[in-house]
C-alpha cells in the first residue's frame, strides 16, 4: 500500500497499488495532455507567423513589381508626350511653311499680274497707239506698213 498526502488538506490516506497506479496514470495523461495542446499551440503560432511572412514578402514582392511598372508607364507617358510635342512642332512648321511658300506664290502671282497690267498700258499707250517697233508690222504676214 502506498500513502498519498491530499496537497489541499494536507490529510495522509493509503491506497492500493491498483488504484495508485490509476492515479498516476490520470496524472500522467493530464500532463501529457497539457504538453500536448501546449505544443500543438506552438505549432499552430509558428505555422501562423511563417503563413503571415509568406504573405508579407508576396506582398512585398508584388509592391515591388507594381512599382517598377508604374515607373514604367510614367517613361513611356514621358516618351508619348515628347513624341506628341515633336508631332505637333513637325506640323505646325510644316504650316508655317506652307503658309510661307503660299503667300510667295500670292506675292508672285501678284507681280505677275502687276507686270502683265503694266505691258497691256505700254502696249496700248498713252496716245492710243502701238509702240513704234510694232507699228511696221501688219496683222497679217506679208503685210507692211499700214501708210505706204
Amino acid at each position: 500500500m502506498t500513502e498519498l498526502r491530499c496537497p489541499n488538506c494536507g490529510k495522509v490516506f493509503s491506497v492500493n497499488e491498483a488504484d495508485y497506479a490509476a492515479i498516476v496514470s490520470q496524472v500522467k495523461n493530464t500532463e501529457f495532455q497539457q504538453e500536448l495542446d501546449r505544443r500543438v499551440a506552438e505549432l499552430h503560432e509558428k505555422q501562423q507567423a511563417e503563413l503571415e511572412n509568406k504573405e508579407l514578402k508576396a506582398k512585398q514582392d508584388y509592391e515591388q513589381r507594381l512599382g517598377a511598372k508604374v515607373a514604367e508607364l510614367s517613361k513611356k507617358d514621358a516618351e508619348i508626350a515628347r513624341l506628341t510635342e515633336q508631332v505637333s512642332s513637325a506640323v505646325q512648321a510644316e504650316r508655317l511653311k506652307f503658309n510661307q511658300e503660299l503667300a510667295e506664290k500670292d506675292t508672285e502671282i501678284n507681280k505677275l499680274k502687276a507686270q502683265g497690267s503694266s505691258r497691256a498700258a505700254r502696249a496700248d499707250g498713252p496716245s492710243g497707239r502701238a509702240p513704234r517697233a510694232e507699228q511696221g508690222k501688219g496683222r497679217y504676214p506679208g503685210q507692211g506698213c499700214r501708210y505706204r
